[in-house]
Parts: structure tokens; C-alpha cells; sequence
């Protein structure tokens, strides 16, 4: 994961995450773990993302900008962002974002 502001880096971190599992009954369990010490102040922030072996070109990318956040008559927002690695349908990894601007919904 990379983090930009300004063009400028202000996080970096990798890691070694768990993949999903068959459970007992056949359902599927999500794998997963967490980022620690990322920034949390308000900011307009570039983040990215990738696998092992992926290129460069090839990375996930979310913004937040002007155009991709609502406004916010209250003060900053909030944003809760999910790194997902997921397969495409052929068996290779495919890495995207999933967000949410409503904190107020834990996970």
C-alpha cells in the first residue's frame, strides 16, 4: 500500500495477508489483516495498491479529491477503505477498493 499527498508519500507498508478459507458447512471464510499507522487527518490523499508480481501500471488506485468525496457542511469526512483481493474469474488475483464515507457503520 502507498499513500500519496501532494504527490508526495506519506505511507508505505506491506503485508502478508491471509486468504480465504472453506469453512466446515461450505461457506467461505474472508481472509484479510490490517494496516497499522496510516494517516488518519483530514487530507486529499492518493492511495495504492498491488500484489506480488503485479505491474506497476496494473495497481489499484482510489483517490480523494474534489471530485471524489462529497461535501461536508459538518467539517472533514470521513472515509473507511478496504483493500480486497479478489480472483478474476480465471484464477488470477485482482486487487480493487472498497469505500464508505458513513463512519458511523462499524464493521
Amino acid at each position: 500500500m502507498l499513500v500519496l499527498e501532494h504527490d508526495e508519500p506519506v505511507y508505505r507498508a506491506t503485508m502478508d495477508a491471509d486468504g480465504a478459507r472453506e469453512r466446515d458447512d461450505g461457506t467461505t471464510e474472508a481472509g484479510g489483516g490490517e494496516f497499522e499507522n496510516y494517516p488518519t487527518e483530514p487530507g486529499r490523499y492518493e492511495l495504492y495498491a498491488w500484489h506480488e508480481g503485479q505491474a506497476s501500471d496494473e495497481r489499484a488506485h482510489l483517490s480523494f479529491g474534489p471530485d471524489s468525496l462529497p461535501d461536508s457542511e459538518s467539517g472533514p469526512l470521513c472515509a473507511k477503505v478496504l483493500p480486497v483481493v479478489e480472483s478474476d474469474g480465471e484464477g488470477a488475483p485482482r486487487l480493487g477498493f472498497f469505500t464508505n464515507t458513513d463512519c458511523e457503520i462499524q464493521q
